[in-house]
Order: structure tokens, then sequence, then C-alpha cells
């Protein structure tokens, strides 16, 4: 899967969705080394798994600034 359209699919914004992208890119790289394909699992699978992860993390790192904001 390609990481943007993934990303768009699950921010709303396009900008956020531009930067989640990028994140999941970095982490990728950080990560590949670490990837181990277990029980029949797919590499498409894993890499969406992380762009869920960042999406989720993004969010609550943007809902902690909001409340600190208020």
């Amino acid at each position: 899967p390609r990481a943007a359209p993934a990303a768009r699919a699950m921010v709303r914004d396009p900008t956020a969705a531009e930067d989640v992208a990028q994140d999941v890119v970095l982490e990728l790289s950080q990560s590949l080394a670490r990837y181990e394909r277990r029980d029949g699992s797919k590499f498409g699978s894993w890499v969406y798994t992380i762009i869920r992860r960042v999406v989720i993390d993004t969010t609550r790192a943007a809902a902690r600034r909001r409340r600190r904001e208020e």
C-alpha cells in the first residue's frame, strides 16, 4: 500500500495526511531492519499497521495539544 492514499483515507485534513505519510515513511525506514515475516503475514499488512499506528499517535498528539491550548 502507498502511505499517502492510506493516510488520506484515515485523516480528514489533507495537510495532516501528508504529514502522516511523511512520518510513516520515516517510521518504515527506521523499522525495516526489524521486519520479520511471521505466519505467512504480508509486507503490505505490516506497512498498513504502521500507517494505522502513526495515524493514531498523530491524532492523540493533536488532541493533547488542543487540550493544552484551551
